[in-house]
């Protein structure tokens, strides 16, 4: 795969993030935006070389949990009516030979892995 990206919208824009994870030229380039607490500015960025460790942590997570074929899988909910009263969440993948899976499912360890990722580029 080329590309993970996971985002949140939420009604309170604090909560909304997004995190994509996209190689490049051999190497892997981490893009986020988010809020780190809610006294704080958000934080983006794009294009932030990660190293293949870091890396590691999110391939891992994806293949241990089997997420590429949980969001195969997935399939939308049939919904009759729609209200706007909180979020969703959003996985992407975008494999090397350029097919594209989304499903609107969420995952916490994988939310955690790029979180923590976000924070220690932020930080460093």
């Amino acid at each position: 795969m080329c590309i993970i990206s996971f985002s949140c919208s939420a009604m309170s824009y604090t909560d909304s993030y997004a995190y994509s994870l996209e190689k490049a030229n051999n190497e892997w380039l981490f893009d986020a935006n988010y809020s780190y607490d809610t006294e704080n500015p958000r934080v983006e960025f794009e294009n932030k070389k990660v190293s293949s460790q870091d890396t590691e942590a999110i391939l891992d997570i994806v293949k241990e949990q089997d997420l590429i074929s949980q969001a195969q899988k997935y399939k939308p909910p049939k919904i009759n009516a729609f209200l706007l009263d909180g979020g969703g969440y959003y996985l992407y993948f975008r494999m090397n030979d350029g097919t594209e899976i989304n499903a609107e499912i969420y995952n916490d360890d994988l939310a955690a892995a790029l979180r923590t990722l976000a924070e220690k580029c932020r930080t460093s």
